[in-house]
C-alpha cells in the first residue's frame, strides 16, 4: 500500500509504502516532498513526482529508488494526474510548449523518446489514463475525451 503523509518533523510530504502483511512502513524518498505518484500495472514499481520537479522510480521488490531525474519543461501543475504508466512500463508525462501540448513517453532510463501532440489546445492540464495500448486524455475546457493508440499515434474522439 502506497500513500503520502505529512511528516511534521521534516515538514515534508513523504511517500510511504506499507507492507499489509507485516505492517512495516518504508519511506520512499524523504529527500523532498512527494506531490504525486502512480503504481505500474504489475505493482512492482512506483513512479513519483516531487515538489522540486524530480521524477523517481521506486522498485518495490528491491525496496529502493532505482532512478531519479530532474524534469524541465513538463506540465506538472496537477502532479497527481500528470503521470501515467504504459503497459510496457514506460512513463507518460504532459509537456507544454507555447500553445501546444504533448504526451511524452519516457523509456526505462527516464529519457523522452516520443512526443505525441494533443489534438486540442488547452490552458489547463489534461488528465491522462491508460487503457491497454491507448492513452485517454480529457479536454476539460470543451468537455471532450480523446484516445490515442500508442502504436499508430492516431487520435480518436471518444465523445
Amino acid at each position: 500500500i502506497a500513500y503520502v503523509h505529512f511528516n511534521e518533523a521534516m515538514s515534508k510530504e513523504i511517500l510511504t509504502v506499507l507492507d499489509p502483511e507485516t505492517l512495516e512502513k518504508r519511506q520512499v524518498y524523504p529527500e523532498d516532498s512527494v506531490v504525486g505518484f502512480r503504481c505500474n500495472k504489475g505493482g512492482d514499481k512506483l513512479a513519483f513526482l516531487t515538489a522540486n520537479s524530480m521524477l523517481g522510480v521506486y522498485a518495490t521488490i528491491e525496496d529502493k529508488v532505482v532512478q531519479t531525474k530532474e524534469l524541465i519543461g513538463y506540465d506538472l501543475r496537477w502532479p497527481s494526474q500528470a503521470l501515467e504508466w504504459t503497459p510496457d512500463d514506460q512513463l507518460i508525462l504532459r509537456k507544454s510548449e507555447g500553445e501546444l501540448s504533448y504526451l511524452c513517453i519516457l523509456n526505462t532510463n527516464l529519457t523522452e523518446h516520443k512526443a505525441i501532440r494533443l489534438p486540442f489546445m488547452t490552458y489547463y492540464p489534461a488528465k491522462i489514463w491508460t487503457a491497454g495500448n491507448f492513452v485517454i486524455v480529457e479536454d476539460t475546457e470543451r468537455h471532450r475525451l480523446w484516445g490515442v493508440d500508442l502504436t499508430t499515434e492516431k487520435w480518436v474522439k471518444v465523445y
